[in-house]
């Protein structure tokens, strides 16, 4: 089973690499680590009420040029951190990725993953986060500082999405 499909697979890689990357970019999306995240941040992306982007309020053009602003800041973020981990990878360590002994290895770890996110077994080096005080980035400010700070949180947001998402994706 697992032959044929990778027979009916990697012509497809071949000849349309880009449509096969959108289609599983599009099938990240609706991944169950990130669909749901969607809303939250969008709201805290743009500094808008969910009420507003569920389209209860009203949404000024200002607002809607904010949010494609601060979307596509979002989206270049985690697209960097995505490239950028694809090529490393593949550059540096691509071919070890394939074999089966790095296939039992990652399936290793996902199972020790597991198990510390049921709190069967404990990794202590695992449990903290950590949170950048952008102060309120929302309110476009009127100084340099805070100005700066309104356009580029959410970049920061989407690196930062990118890296704490990538293992679920």
């Amino acid at each position: 089973m697992e032959e044929a499909l990778k027979e009916m697979l990697i012509p497809l890689f071949d000849s349309a690499p880009y449509l096969v990357s959108l289609a599983a970019g599009f099938l990240t999306f609706l991944s169950p680590c990130v669909l749901p995240l969607i809303p939250a941040y969008l709201s805290y992306i743009s500094g808008l009420s969910l009420k507003k982007l569920q389209g209860r309020e009203e949404v000024t053009f200002g607002d809607k040029l904010h949010i494609m602003q601060a979307s596509l800041m979002f989206i270049f973020g985690f697209s960097l951190i995505f490239v950028l981990l694809g090529v490393v990878v593949e550059s540096t360590i691509g071919d070890m990725l394939q074999s089966d002994i790095a296939s039992m290895i990652a399936g290793g770890i996902i199972i020790i993953f597991g198990l510390h996110t049921m709190h069967v077994i404990n990794i202590g080096f695992l449990n903290f986060e950590a949170r950048a005080q952008f102060g309120d980035v929302h309110s476009g400010g009127t100084s340099l500082r805070q100005k700066f700070m309104h356009f580029f949180a959410p970049f920061v947001l989407g690196l930062s999405f990118a890296l704490g998402w990538s293992p679920c994706v």
